[in-house]
């Protein structure tokens, strides 16, 4: 066996196990809350539905059925007549059906590592990457933060390469069927989300520059191109029209209001997706190597050494970065990397793989000396993000774990919550349980009637922070401005926690109380 062959095994074996270590160092069991949680609640409901409808599902929906206590609400909460439907293309939701059809929910992050994990291998196998940009696309970007969530962007991302790669390594040998099947699997792409169209818009003009827009040859491409993504993009908004009455989809219409957002908050919204922005990381700033790949290819003497194939991927990289930036419904809020620029990584590596064998041919050079270890430095930066990415993973997740833990503890039928934010980590116990988040004490009077006619003999648990808990956010508030803002975050979320207990109290029979991982709980007997 050749000594290549070997290195390439190692390299796939520790790939292999550091993402099984991610997994379980992440606790990603619990890690259903938000996007994710929503997204399998909406596959959950088409197989209620028997795929006929995209309603949600909802255990609580007799006691609640104008979804007025429930624990997503507008944007993530769509109404559309009479019905509930959740943001997220269903796309997505109809391809995890089959996994929570034979209950492997909390394995899903599973599944979507291993797409990842395929990115990676065409990665490979096709563009002949190195080694060790193997590694640093999978150590050094945060596609790999994205893997460990439930949600489309590996899949995204996994059709998107496959699409561009069919297109690529097609148009030399002119292989039209080859050009048409790469262009409609990135149409298809777009039922996951809208990003595709704009990479697809900056690809586009990729190739008419890098390859001559006046070549009979590239005009005959570009037309094979556009054919096979209007396919796919004119699919989805036929469906959309159908479905929801918009062409782009509820996320779309849910996220984009009719007002006009100023220009100086696009551009804000440009800066933090590119650089920094309160506490969030940037592309360029997980990324600085890409940054310097785009100023070392900007001088046009290194620009035309590259290929055709690499300048196309240049350029559309130029042109979709800032489109994307001006155009975010907004800035990535959570995410460590911000996952709309997300099909901007897989060009740019093959470019950064592409600048080191160019700008370190003469290693003896000390202009290409301090390059390279300004270079290796930046990549550096990139690990030290990823690595930081999963212990804020691990932090969240963990947490998550300690609340799912503590509200199974009541061992109650039905959950209520004054906190938002406890009642959106409630997880894949969801399914479980009846779960209302009821925010003020008229809230609670109003659903007494129904608790007493439709749960006789069932057990309520009323949520909330402990004692202990309030008093260290008090206490963070008090001696650390970050911490203080976490605190003000957690203290807004509380509704009237004490008139809402004292209502159950005087209603109903109290069993006794129970305190777990900084959740306190007091149980309730619906009786006569």
């Amino acid at each position: 066996m050749k000594k290549q062959t070997i290195y390439e095994i190692v390299t796939w074996i520790i790939i292999f196990i550091f993402m099984l270590y991610f997994l379980n160092y992440v606790y990603s069991a619990y890690a259903f809350v938000s996007d994710s949680l929503l997204k399998v609640i909406q596959g959950y409901s088409l197989i209620r539905n028997h795929f006929a409808s995209e309603i949600l599902f909802n255990p609580a929906r007799s006691l609640d059925p104008q979804f007025q206590y429930y624990l997503f609400q507008p944007p993530m909460l769509v109404k559309l007549s009479d019905k509930y439907l959740g943001q997220y293309p269903v796309f997505f939701s109809f391809i995890i059906t089959p996994f929570i059809y034979l209950s492997l929910t909390k394995y899903l992050s599973y599944v979507t590592s291993a797409i990842f994990l395929l990115f990676l291998y065409i990665l490979k196998k096709a563009w002949n990457l190195s080694i060790w940009f193997l590694l640093f696309s999978f150590l050094g970007t945060y596609y790999v933060l994205m893997s460990l969530d439930v949600s489309e962007h590996s899949t995204l991302i996994f059709l998107n390469i496959v699409g561009t790669t069919l297109i690529l390594k097609g148009i030399e040998p002119k292989k039209s069927l080859q050009i048409f099947g790469g262009s409609l699997i990135i149409g298809i792409s777009t039922w996951l989300r809208l990003e595709p169209i704009l990479f697809m818009f900056s690809f586009f003009i990729g190739i008419l520059l890098a390859y001559g827009w006046n070549s009979k040859e590239t005009q005959k491409i570009i037309f094979i191109i556009l054919l096979g993504c209007s396919l796919g993009v004119l699919a989805l908004f036929l469906f959309n029209f159908v479905d929801y009455g918009h062409p782009l989809g509820p996320r779309f219409f849910q996220n984009y209001s009719s007002e006009m957002t100023p220009i100086s908050e696009r551009f804000r919204r440009f800066f933090v997706l590119s650089f920094w922005g309160y506490y969030k990381i940037g592309f360029f700033t997980y990324l600085p190597i890409f940054l310097v790949v785009i100023l070392y290819f900007t001088k046009p003497s290194r620009y035309k050494i590259l290929s055709p194939h690499l300048k196309s991927l240049f350029i559309s990289s130029l042109i979709f970065i800032p489109i994307v930036g001006l155009l975010a419904p907004n800035d990535g809020v959570t995410n460590i990397g911000p996952r709309y620029l997300s099909l901007a990584i897989f060009p740019m590596i093959l470019l950064t793989q592409e600048f080191w064998k160019n700008a370190f041919s003469k290693t003896d050079n000390l202009k290409s000396k301090s390059l390279k270890y300004f270079s290796v430095f930046t990549m550096v930066i990139s690990l030290f993000f990823t690595f930081l990415g999963i212990n804020l993973y691990r932090i969240a997740t963990k947490q998550l774990k300690n609340y799912q833990t503590s509200f199974r503890s009541s061992k109650a039928d039905i959950w209520i919550f004054s906190n938002k934010s406890l009642c959106g980590a409630v997880g894949l116990e969801y399914f479980e349980h009846k779960i209302l988040c009821v925010s003020t004490a008229k809230d609670m009077e109003s659903l007494l009637p129904l608790l007493r006619k439709q749960e006789k003999n069932k057990k309520v648990a009323f949520f909330n922070m402990s004692a202990e808990a309030l008093k260290l956010l008090h206490s963070n508030q008090q001696n650390s401005s970050i911490q203080g803002e976490m605190s003000n975050f957690a203290m807004s979320k509380e509704g009237d926690s004490e008139e809402i207990k004292n209502i159950l109290s005087s209603n109903f029979s109290y069993i006794g109380n129970g305190e777990k991982n900084s959740i306190r709980y007091d149980i309730y007997l619906i009786s006569n």
